[in-house]
């Protein structure tokens, strides 16, 4: 099981077998929002809210920075490629990259307002779901004679 630790140093990802035992530091340079490859070898992350470098780590290897800017937990993995937003003020490019070659397409564009705090693939890879805050606020009441 994989899970972000927060300390007073800063953040990391940890992992821990799902039977018990001593959980192992993965990152060690910061991380915040992480997936997995289906292999269970290559962490790709995050390490700042809003927009971040996106950083992928071989387990047991180096960490690497893959793109300059992209929404930090906006990413999914689906058959072999990472779904990702890329940063942009009006609208924001959503891309697939081929884990294999490397290749990367661009899929779309969306409008950046209020996006994006998660992004996933359908299962035959044709629809990306993604989260959007449309509005925000709080009405205040008053509740008079209360007893």
């Amino acid at each position: 099981m994989y899970y972000r630790q927060d300390r007073a140093d800063g953040r990391d990802i940890v992992r821990i077998p799902a039977t018990g035992g001593t959980p192992e530091r993965i990152t060690r340079n910061g991380a915040l929002y992480h997936v997995l490859s289906a292999d269970g070898t290559t962490l790709f992350y995050s390490k700042t809210e809003g927009t971040s470098p996106l950083f992928a780590l071989t387990l047991g290897g180096a960490e690497r920075q893959l793109v300059d800017c992209v929404a930090a937990r906006a990413m999914a993995l689906h058959a072999g490629a990472l779904y990702y937003l890329g940063c942009g003020v009006d609208r924001m490019p959503l891309y697939r990259r081929d884990l294999a070659s490397g290749r990367t397409e661009t899929l779309g564009t969306l409008n950046a307002t209020g996006c994006c705090m998660g992004l996933a693939v359908s299962p035959d890879g044709k629809t990306i779901l993604f989260a959007r805050t449309l509005a925000t606020g709080a009405d205040l009441m008053l509740i008079e004679d209360f007893r």
